[in-house]
């Protein structure tokens, strides 16, 4: 069996083209909390120009939604940082997380523990 999964989920778009929320579809598995990397990164595809508005401005005025990951051995929920802006709820835009470590600390904190005996049978 593996030791990771990695997390899947689905940003959710308002009428005025931001992004709302977004739904932890399948919360991953294998995620540490360590102490020295920061959580894993959350990356909301920027939303397509469909080439309303005039040239650069047009272009401009598109943000990036930004969001991040609450992070509790499993990506318990995402929380959006900043909506963006000219998402299309018809064409939801990719969401991807960062995939979990091999190793996770608390993996091998707790295989490394004194007074965890492998015969458990005793």
């Amino acid at each position: 069996g593996t030791s990771s999964r990695q997390c899947v989920a689905q940003a959710i778009i308002n009428r005025d083209g931001q992004i709302e929320s977004v739904v932890v579809l399948d919360p991953g598995y294998g995620y540490g909390k360590s102490k020295n990397r920061s959580p894993p990164e959350v990356i909301i595809k920027p939303p397509e120009y469909r080439g309303k508005g005039k040239g650069i401005v047009g272009r401009q005025a598109l943000r990036q939604a930004i969001a991040k990951a609450e992070l509790e051995y499993e990506i318990s929920a995402i929380e959006v940082v900043r909506n963006g802006n000219g998402y299309v709820s018809t064409d939801p835009p990719k969401v991807t997380i960062s995939p979990p470590e091999e190793d996770p600390d608390w993996y091998v904190e707790i295989a490394e523990s004194p007074g965890l005996s492998p015969d458990m049978s005793s």
